[in-house]
């Protein structure tokens, strides 16, 4: 059901006694709530005189003002969301006190309970309004930071392919790197041609079993500053692969601190954390944390300290750990160890034996 705002404002000015003398109020608070933020950000600091003068506006345009107030609320909150201030936390915390004190106000008028009711759609209208707002702004700042991205990812390919163009009549050699089951692999490879920006690369030596259609790869070659991230777009069975989409990148092993490998059979894995327990499978293991998919993740965020049980063959481990990253729409989450020794030499002997079993795989 749509509720019309005007409606709403002509319930509010009924009782114009009590918004107008609790104007000083809102204000006084509005302002004290509006400078914590404005203290969290690398903003100016606003003088108090100013922040009062804010509340003191915006208070008249929301409760006194004879038009519908949501434009200039709209327009309002979104140059307060470029200051990156949290305007709809200071505006929920100022309209619960003015909703406690005209609920008080009411009751002793013994009037209408509606009124109550009105003047929370209300709030609720306004809340909506700022959510747009600030919606809008992160929405521009995406796109923004997706620009630059895509013109970074553009130059990088550009050098690359360049690169490449200038060394192919002399150097062919590159060594491919790639993840197998999460254990890294390499091969030594020889460049057969570049057409355009489609590279060919010669994987007679490599293990074929490795390679998969519309997977990164990662190339190292002896001239270049930096290691390479290409996506393989086709292959040739036991002769070549083409890919294409590069980009320079650190090499994944150089900034992981363990080995990881991918569990053999499916490992249940439960979460605890204040309470809330999470059913999960373990994606990958090391000796210093896992990788888990769960249907559920919105309760884990990171630095959260959880306690994780699950079982290694025939030991029951039970560990706790600290939520690394949470990745919403992939649901999977990383978590590291807080290890202890006993532990510790439980998880190397599984990751090291799995380890073993993924290269004999490779090798078969």
């Amino acid at each position: 059901m749509n509720v019309n705002i005007l409606d709403l404002l002509n319930v509010i000015k009924k009782e114009k006694d009590f918004f107008e003398k609790e104007k000083n109020n809102f204000v006084e608070n509005f302002a004290k709530e509006l400078f914590k933020e404005v203290s969290k950000t690398k903003n100016k600091i606003l003088s108090i005189n100013t922040l009062f003068t804010i509340g003191e506006k915006l208070y008249i345009l929301l409760f006194l003002y004879k038009k519908d107030p949501q434009n200039e609320l709209y327009n309002f909150s979104y140059k307060v969301a470029k200051s990156k201030i949290d305007l709809k936390k200071v505006l929920i915390k100022s309209t619960m006190r003015l909703t406690r004190d005209f609920i008080d106000y009411t009751l002793k008028k013994n009037e209408d309970y509606e009124k109550i009711k009105t003047l929370l759609s209300l709030i609720d209208i306004y809340l909506v309004n700022v959510d747009r707002a600030y919606a809008k702004y992160y929405e521009e700042i995406e796109d923004e930071l997706n620009h630059v991205k895509n013109n970074k990812k553009r130059e990088d390919e550009e050098l690359i392919i360049s690169l490449i163009q200038n060394i192919i009549k002399n150097d062919r050699k590159v060594v491919i790197l790639d993840f197998y089951k999460e254990v890294p692999v390499s091969c030594k490879s020889i460049i057969k041609r570049l057409e355009k920006n489609l590279l060919f690369l010669d994987i007679q030596k490599c293990n074929f079993n490795i390679f998969k259609e519309n997977k990164e790869i990662f190339l190292k070659i002896e001239s270049f500053p930096k290691s390479i991230k290409a996506k393989i777009k086709s292959m040739k069975e036991f002769e070549y692969i083409e890919i294409s989409d590069f980009e320079f990148t650190e090499l994944p092993q150089e900034k992981r601190k363990y080995v990881r490998v991918q569990p053999k059979e499916k490992i249940l894995v439960k979460i605890e954390k204040n309470g809330t327990k999470i059913d999960a499978l373990i994606n990958d293991i090391s000796i210093g944390g896992i990788g888990i998919y769960a249907d559920s993740i919105e309760d884990l965020e990171p630095n959260d300290d959880v306690l994780i049980k699950f079982e290694l063959g025939e030991n029951k481990i039970a560990i706790k750990g600290i939520v690394k990253y949470s990745l919403i729409d992939l649901k999977k989450v990383g978590i590291e160890f807080i290890l202890i020794p006993e532990l510790e030499n439980e998880i190397a002997e599984y990751v090291l034996e799995r380890e073993f079993e993924i290269i004999r795989e490779l090798r078969i």
